[in-house]
């Protein structure tokens, strides 16, 4: 039996996950055929949930569901993304929570303490919380993937986030303009259906000032 989750402000993460993660033009390219069947789904689904916002993850299901029995495969893959970030989004409200509270007050005793001191505060210090998916799979065409990957945390900034992919060779690539971005201080994203992989990449490392890192596997084709 799936679990529901609920979330205190359902709408305004869904809104901010939706337009960061979901490639809009695929969407209107999985309407084409057959259009009504798959509009209507989309309909009936936004209207439930500004009806009942807290049933979110049991509304978005139902859609997945509805969208695979029409065929419509790239909005179904669409659809599990999102419920793949909102269930990440509302486990780093709770698994940030353990350590997300203290190191803010931490932080702010350390601002106290450099004020008091007549010195300038120290800027606050980036951690990371889950990632989106847990891994790439080369094995999918580029349009069955989700358009991206998505890192979870607190105080990002662009110039304190590094993404490489890394290879099995321990060679490095570095995403290029407009694949890798920090949107806001919690979530950066990697565009994984763009990212030019190649058939030794084995892993995406992202990484901060201090050390700290995550690492996504990538899967191979075999052979």
């Amino acid at each position: 039996m799936k679990t529901t989750l609920s979330y205190a402000r359902p709408l305004t993460f869904a809104a901010a996950f939706f337009l960061a993660g979901c490639d809009l033009g695929q969407i209107g390219k999985g309407l084409d055929e057959p259009v009504q069947d798959a509009t209507r789904s989309l309909e009936r689904a936004i209207g439930e949930l500004t009806r009942n916002s807290t049933q979110w993850q049991a509304t978005l299901q139902t859609l997945e569901s509805d969208l695979i029995a029409q065929g419509q495969r790239t909005l179904a893959n669409e659809v599990q993304s999102l419920i793949a970030r909102g269930t990440a989004l509302v486990t780093l409200s709770s698994m940030c929570a353990v350590d997300f509270l203290p190191r803010q007050l931490k932080e702010a005793l350390k601002g106290l303490l450099a004020a008091a001191r007549g010195e300038p505060k120290p800027p606050p210090v980036p951690h990371f919380c889950s990632v989106d998916p847990p891994s790439v799979d080369l094995g999918l065409a580029p349009i069955e993937r989700p358009t991206t990957l998505n890192v979870y945390g607190f105080n990002l900034k662009p110039s304190n986030v590094e993404a490489t992919v890394v290879s099995a060779s321990g060679q490095e690539q570095r995403p290029g303009a407009g694949l890798f971005n920090v949107a806001t201080d919690y979530m950066a994203t990697f565009n994984i259906r763009n990212f030019p992989f190649e058939h030794t990449s084995r892993y995406i490392r992202f990484t901060l000032p201090d050390g700290e890192f995550k690492a996504v596997g990538i899967s191979q084709l075999p052979g």
